[in-house]
């Protein structure tokens, strides 16, 4: 019994999920995963991709950077991880000189100190 478990498994049909690539070169990419067309079958891979992606990078900030060391500082409840996608997406989609950087990372954190600026030391 286990074994035909088993053996159904190994010759099951590929998942949706395999049949979907996710390749990021530049903030387009991210952006088409964040935000992607509403006809788009497999639309919600690439929202939960990228909405992980955003997660992962923000956990790792927390990590590894003091409170506005990068020049963002995040409020407190902190946004959601859709409206941080959704904003995200509607700021480099209005800086077009933004969608084609490679350095997707560098792009999230201009997107967040613009959006989060730090108040100015006295």
């Amino acid at each position: 019994m286990l074994a035909g478990a088993a053996l159904a498994l190994l010759i099951a049909p590929a998942s949706a999920l395999d049949r979907v690539s996710f390749e990021l070169r530049t903030v387009a990419d991210l952006v088409s995963l964040c935000d992607p067309p509403q006809s788009d079958q497999d639309r919600w891979y690439g929202i939960v991709y990228c909405r992980g992606y955003l997660r992962g990078l923000g956990h790792f900030n927390r990590a590894f950077f003091r409170p506005g060391s990068l020049g963002a500082c995040i409020p407190n409840p902190p946004p959601s991880v859709a409206q941080v996608s959704n904003d995200f997406s509607a700021w480099a989609r209005g800086n077009l000189e933004e969608m084609q950087n490679p350095d997707i990372v560098d792009s999230i954190v201009r997107w967040a100190a613009a959006t989060y600026p730090c108040p100015q030391r006295r």
